[in-house]
């Protein structure tokens, strides 16, 4: 359940300047960043309504007159800390200074979201308590609660509460259990409810894109299905095949991530490989040859996680230094150029970066600090920099510092941060941010109004 919250009012002697006092204030968040467009009520002897600024700064004039006053905040989908302020004004006593009179804004949004996955145009999330949620477009049934109409805001799917962890691709979802047990649905709406797939519990993760699958077992084998155009699914074909297929025979995978046609792994060695379509060299094998088996990208074995794009591919290695290749023909790579590299290559010099998601043609980051970084495509604000235009190089979003996971999906983004509040912006045709809405955002906006 999502916190709540209990404010009492607070009672303030304030002493009055004899030729009138002005009582003033900031209102912030949890975090310390003004608020603007809050608006300020004062009743009492003086009525009168004011905004707060840029700042969070609001200020009242309030003539030499003996009485009590109150100050109250509103805003959309916030409330406050104290929700009102009772100010007594005494015009018989010296004047000795009137102290600011703050409140701070806490988002009246659902804060236990544990972990979100943002596909083409869905999301999925799971809850702190293991619960369930989609949302976007449904025509194929990718939500899973039953039905194929879209949803513009979360809405729970079944009661299950032993979710831990979920993928969502193209037009379907992948999702784990708790007790390791593989869940799938959507796909042309051949499923319309979390259905699960065969009977085994020893599923470690599992990665959706597109039209192809791949997930890990616990003993680190490895396993593949969907569509296999371009040798994505790694058994030596180009044949699809739409059941549980094992590749190879090493027990030794880590973690996989699909991208658009191609998909990228790790073993527990820290090698990299890489197969499927290659177009732009986002295998990064020096080539742009695809192939349909896993193919080592170089003889590096401290790559410690990856994750692929429409035609490029992002990763991290052990010493917090980052890596990029394939297509950047909106500075995706984040080198700087819009030049396109068919090997690894270090981007900057900086070794603190800690997470990372490629969505169709822009990267989202997150440092070891917890401040999130964004580059490439931003046709629809998925950047989230409050403009729409691409940028080469990473860039910082916003000044916060409590990023904990973040998840690129179709020209959209979806994030938690450390105290389990959700945001999303981007491209929003489908309702896909979860808003309850159908408008694009480009700055990160909360998501799951609480409706306690």
């Amino acid at each position: 359940m999502a916190k709540k919250f209990l404010f009492f009012s607070l009672f303030i002697l304030i002493t009055v300047i004899f030729s009138g006092c002005k009582l003033s204030g900031q209102v912030t968040t949890s975090n310390g960043e003004p608020l603007e467009g809050v608006l300020m009520t004062l009743s009492g002897d003086v009525n009168s309504t004011s905004a707060t600024n840029s700042n969070g700064e609001y200020e009242f004039e309030v003539p030499n007159k003996q009485g009590n006053y109150t100050i109250s905040p509103s805003f959309s989908d916030y409330t406050f800390n104290p929700d009102q302020q009772i100010v007594q004004i005494n015009n018989k006593t010296p004047d000795e200074g009137i102290s600011e009179i703050d409140f701070e804004a806490i988002p009246n949004f659902e804060n236990d979201w544990a972990d979100v996955s943002a596909g083409d145009y869905h999301t999925v999330a799971i809850k702190t308590d293991g619960s369930l949620y989609a949302w976007g477009e449904n025509n194929w049934g990718q939500l899973g609660d039953g039905t194929t109409e879209s949803k513009s805001a979360p809405i729970q799917i079944g009661i299950d509460s032993n979710w831990a962890s979920v993928s969502a691709g193209g037009f379907h979802t992948v999702a784990l259990k708790t007790d390791g047990t593989l869940y799938a649905w959507g796909e042309y709406g051949s499923v319309l409810a979390p259905t699960q797939i065969g009977s085994d519990n020893n599923w470690a993760s599992v990665s959706a894109c597109n039209t192809h699958t791949m997930a890990i077992k616990t003993d680190g084998t490895l396993y593949a299905w969907g569509n296999n155009g371009n040798g994505q699914l790694g058994d030596g074909t180009t044949v699809s095949n739409y059941s549980l297929k094992q590749i190879g025979s090493d027990n030794n995978w880590a973690s996989v991530c699909t991208g658009y046609y191609h998909t990228i792994a790790i073993k527990t060695d820290g090698s990299l490989y890489a197969w499927g379509s290659n177009f732009y060299g986002k295998l990064g094998d020096g080539t742009t040859e695809e192939k349909n088996i896993p193919t080592r990208i170089g003889a590096d074995n401290n790559w410690a996680s990856v994750s692929a794009g429409a035609s490029h591919t992002v990763a991290i290695k052990t010493d917090g230094t980052l890596y990029a290749w394939g297509k950047n023909k909106v500075g995706q790579l984040g080198d700087g150029t819009i030049e396109d590299k068919n090997v690894p290559i270090q981007i900057g010099s900086d070794n603190d970066w800690g997470s990372l998601s490629v969505g169709f043609e822009h990267t989202m980051a997150i440092k070891t600090d917890g401040t999130l970084y964004a580059w490439g495509g931003n046709i629809d604000g998925q950047l989230g920099d409050d403009t729409t235009e691409y940028k080469k190089v990473p860039t910082q979003i916003g000044a916060d510092n409590n990023w904990t996971s973040v998840s690129g999906g179709f020209l959209y983004t979806m994030s938690i941060k450390a105290d389990g509040f959700l945001l999303a912006w981007g491209r929003n045709n489908k309702g896909q941010l979860g808003d309850g809405t159908t408008e694009g955002k480009i700055t990160p906006t909360l998501i799951g109004l609480n409706k306690e």
